[in-house]
């Protein structure tokens, strides 16, 4: 873990910034066997931009697809049909191997139709990067979805990003700092955007370790107390490796 602290609490440098996030990706990676919602986190850099980069898929209130469901459907009731119709023409032939056969083929689609289910199911991206003016990290987050079924609007926000127990409150009186929708300033894709604007002083609020924090510190520290509102949270895991000695 860095042992480096900050200098200019609650803003961060650069250096500072691009060390918390390389710190979180290096302790994801090393958690990687453990079971949590978080996809990948990169640290990623783009003209000349640093920033770092959490994928996790998308809680919708129906999980399953329809489409994959009617998919599994058709092919069993395909195989059964084919059962039928093997059963009456070949009924000399022996219904073991051919049930074996079968099910062989039954499984071979399910697993086709799960793999093609996996690849296009949403996620959710959240990009961190440091803003140039607050010198405080900004959240920009978007739904990723290959059959574009979310489009960048409020209502996908509050109906899939923001977390139930958060809506009452954003609802009455907003989210802290202000949601909006603005250009992803690498990607200059459309994409929900957290404004810095309070970030300093929640930061301040939050924090009672004001001059022995370190950047990784920090940011776990700012994923907490920011993020939540839209669904990004520390896995258990991850909060696990602050701890000494674990």
């Amino acid at each position: 873990m860095t042992t480096a602290t900050l200098t200019q609490f609650p803003h961060l440098t650069e250096f500072e910034f691009i060390d918390a996030c390389s710190e979180l990706a290096f302790r994801c990676s090393r958690s990687h066997k453990e079971r949590h919602d978080w996809l990948s986190v990169e640290v990623l850099r783009r003209d000349s931009i640093p920033y770092l980069r959490i994928t996790k898929q998308l809680t919708t209130p129906n999980s399953t697809s329809p489409d994959t469901i009617h998919i599994q459907s058709s092919s069993h009731e395909d195989v059964e049909r084919s059962d039928i119709e093997i059963s009456s023409t070949k009924g000399t032939l022996d219904h073991n191997t051919e049930d074996a056969e079968i099910e062989d083929e039954d499984s071979e689609i399910l697993n086709r139709t799960l793999h093609t289910s996996e690849r296009s199911c949403p996620i959710v991206e959240y990009d961190i990067l440091l803003s140039p003016v607050y010198r405080v990290p900004v959240l920009y987050c978007s739904i990723k979805d290959p059959q574009f079924r979310f489009p960048p609007t409020m209502d996908s926000l509050y109906r899939y990003i923001i977390p139930p127990s958060f809506k009452p409150q954003a609802e009455q009186s907003g989210v802290m700092g202000g949601i909006t929708i603005t250009d992803h300033p690498v990607t200059n894709s459309p994409v929900f955007f957290i404004h810095p604007c309070q970030t300093a002083a929640v930061m301040e609020a939050v924090s009672d370790r004001k001059g022995d924090m370190a950047p990784f510190e920090y940011l776990m520290l700012w994923i907490g107390a920011i993020c939540s509102c839209v669904g990004l949270r520390v896995p258990l895991e991850v909060a696990r490796s602050m701890i000494p000695n674990e």
